[in-house]
């Protein structure tokens, strides 16, 4: 199979903010505001306010993640002005995404460890984590499994769409990956040079959660798109006829 097998659901992941920007503010919009009212509570003179803000962030961005898969691999549109998808799957799907994204840092961390005095260690590191990622991304189905499969449905398992994915998800997993993370190691650069102050540090996580969000809706919109395709033309082993 080709590495750029996927390269159609890559272009449509991209597009499809920009062709629904009314149904990814619908959304959006909660899940959002949700997010920038726990940055702004990071700093609230009681104790635990950071650990708080940073599970109450990582629900909203995974809520948002779930309901936007969904759209993407559905096309189902938004009943109303503001979308709650909520459920045993959507908080799931968000757990199973911080449990991801926590993996990846992990393998970021310790490549910058392991690589540290070597000759351009933070560009090895990069290309490191790019390659962890190629190698990893097909593991990322499970979040459109969890949001969009069901049972019954006499359709391959999870195992055997990552099997027929194979590298060919992963390297769409970085493609989709690559434009936030330079914006994002682009904004971390600005940010920093921010004057001191409140209002500069919101107005500075509004634009990192802006930035992430976006991401975001590319990415899971792509494993959607990719899942189900692979829903549709992965056949399930129990009902391959024998040679």
């Amino acid at each position: 199979m080709s590495l750029t097998r996927f390269s159609p659901q890559v272009v449509k992941a991209f597009g499809l903010p920009a062709a629904e920007p009314a149904a990814l503010l619908r959304l959006a919009a909660p899940w959002f505001a949700l997010a920038l009212a726990a940055h702004a509570g990071r700093g609230l003179p009681f104790p635990g306010s950071q650990i708080a803000a940073l599970v109450v962030s990582a629900i909203a961005v995974g809520l948002f993640g779930h309901a936007w898969q969904r759209f993407a691999a559905t096309g189902e549109r938004p009943a109303g002005p503001v979308v709650l998808v909520l459920g045993w799957r959507a908080f799931a799907w968000a757990g199973a995404y911080q449990l991801m994204l926590g993996f990846e840092g992990a393998v970021a961390t310790l490549l910058g460890i392991v690589l540290e005095g070597v000759a351009n260690a933070h560009a090895l590191a990069f290309a490191g984590t790019q390659l962890f990622q190629l190698l990893f991304g097909p593991m990322l189905l499970l979040l459109p499994h969890l949001a969009l499969a069901r049972r019954g449905e006499g359709k391959a398992s999870l195992a055997e769409m990552v099997a027929a994915g194979g590298l060919a998800v992963g390297l769409g997993y970085v493609l989709v990956n690559l434009p936030f993370l330079f914006v994002t190691l682009a904004w971390a650069d600005v940010a920093v040079q921010l004057p001191d102050g409140p209002a500069f540090t919101f107005a500075a996580g509004v634009v990192q959660y802006l930035v992430s969000f976006l991401g975001l809706a590319v990415s899971a919109g792509y494993f959607g798109l990719v899942w189900t395709e692979l829903r549709d033309t992965v056949t399930p082993l129990a009902a391959r006829k024998p040679e």
